[in-house]
């Protein structure tokens, strides 16, 4: 994304737009790999292992159909509002901090909060659009006769074909409220990837460069693209499975009072480690 500074309207304007391009491309790009996440989550555990699991979904239901095409359009639209919002607005709140605090260098807990506050609601805004992406994702398989036969959902029909006819269906046949189902896991999920993509790259970034470790150049943006990989995910993971089960919760026919009674079924029923399914 651009970098903040000269004219600040501008700057922002093309921070914001590159954002919201690079979420877009990359989401829908590696949707096979998201799709595949989300189906793992949600399954019942059958004694299969991940391979296992991923290779009948391929044989079955084929690339295409059974991982890259659901949700893909909820994905993309998705992560081009809360990316391009954190991308966008990351380098003007952070260097807003650093002149308030007249700090003179960057600290990593100035990057974390920048991060954190701007992802938090960015996918606060887009909640209803991540919504409709996991429900299509989680409930999707093989149809026949109007009724699934492979995946979480068989015997179901399809609750929803595609992510207007989805936010419809929520709006009509639940309430606006339930648009918002899971927002608050959503928000800290969102928060907490937001502050590790940038903590580790902003950080390892600026540390290596003035230790004298590695120059600006290829082979630093690679390392320090790879640490804000690790410690996004690894922040947000826990958050992505509430997530998940909260938001996938109606298809699934399973009820959860709030993110509370979510955990303790999750934790009483499959143990601690099953927040970090699919990591």
């Amino acid at each position: 994304a651009a970098q903040a500074g000269g004219d600040v309207p501008y700057a922002f304007a093309r921070n914001l737009a590159a954002g919201t391009m690079c979420g877009c491309v990359v989401v829908m790009s590696f949707n096979p790999l998201d799709c595949l996440r989300i189906r793992w989550q949600v399954c019942k555990d059958d004694g299969k292992s991940f391979w296992e699991f991923s290779g009948k979904i391929l044989r079955r239901e084929g690339l295409w159909r059974g991982l890259w095409r659901p949700g893909l359009i909820a994905n993309g639209a998705a992560a081009s509002v809360s990316v391009g919002t954190r991308m966008g607005v990351y380098p003007f709140l952070r260097d807003g901090i650093l002149e308030k605090l007249k700090h003179k260098n960057k600290h990593p807990s100035v990057m974390f909060v920048a991060g954190l506050l701007p992802g938090m609601f960015g996918y606060w805004v887009s909640t209803p659009l991540w919504q409709i992406k996991t429900r299509l994702q989680a409930e999707t398989g093989l149809i026949s006769d109007g009724k699934y036969i492979t995946g979480a959902c068989v015997g179901k029909r399809p609750a929803m074909y595609g992510l207007l006819d989805g936010l419809h269906h929520v709006y009509k046949t639940e309430g606006f409220a339930a648009l918002y189902r899971g927002a608050a896991p959503l928000m800290v999920r969102g928060g907490m990837m937001s502050s590790g993509q940038f903590l580790g790259y902003d950080y390892t970034k600026t540390t290596c460069k003035a230790k004298g470790v590695l120059k600006d150049g290829p082979v630093l943006h690679v390392l320090a693209s790879c640490t804000a990989a690790f410690l996004s995910t690894t922040f947000a993971a826990p958050f992505d499975i509430i997530l998940t089960r909260m938001q996938s919760a109606p298809a699934l026919g399973i009820k959860y009072d709030g993110p509370i009674h979510c955990v303790r079924s999750m934790v009483r029923e499959e143990g601690v480690l099953v927040f970090y399914r699919g990591w």
